[in-house]
């Protein structure tokens, strides 16, 4: 498994994949792929098909490192918004069990 790169399907997905899907299996899989980074809440499967075969279209080592670089400032910012969630949460509890900063 490659740090960017298509991300795997399980068994029975990737054996339903169209022929044109197929590609995707031709690089190593992934933790980051630009679906992740652009959204993957939000795109449907076709589009996330798509992402993954313009990205082995387009692979090169800068665009894998700007990848990178997005989805750390991605779960930075995951990571902020719990601490500020959890602080709201905690700001008037007094006698409260949770570690308070």
């Amino acid at each position: 498994m490659a740090i960017v790169g298509p991300r795997p399907l399980p068994v029975d997905e990737a054996k339903q994949l169209k022929d044109w899907q197929q590609e995707r299996h031709n690089v190593k899989p992934g933790i980051i792929s630009p679906w992740i980074v652009t959204g993957y809440h939000s795109n449907s499967f076709e589009e996330w098909m798509k992402s993954d075969i313009a990205y082995i279209a387009d692979k090169n080592p800068l665009y894998d490192i700007s990848l990178a670089a997005k989805a750390m400032v991605l779960m930075i910012s995951l990571l902020v918004n719990e601490i500020r969630i959890y602080l709201k949460f905690t700001k008037n509890r007094k006698n409260s069990f949770f570690i308070t900063f």
